[in-house]
């Protein structure tokens, strides 16, 4: 899943719509309809502040064979 993908569902599966997780966050509507539309790629914070308020988190995972 793409960071977009990743937020609709977030957001989606909470049973939240835009502006709900809008005004939980501070964050402008039309600025969460633009990332999951993927027009614009947020700060990490700002994605990280979005799925929190919709009850997911980001995790980094090692991949194999990449870094080596």
């Amino acid at each position: 899943m793409s960071g977009p993908q990743i937020l609709q569902y977030a957001r989606r599966r909470a049973g939240l719509t835009q502006r709900q997780l809008a005004a939980a966050t501070g964050v402008p509507q039309p600025t969460i309809a633009r990332i999951e539309r993927g027009t614009v790629t947020p700060r990490l914070t700002t994605l990280e502040r979005l799925l929190h308020a919709a009850g997911a988190e980001l995790e980094t995972v090692p991949r194999l064979g990449l870094g080596v």
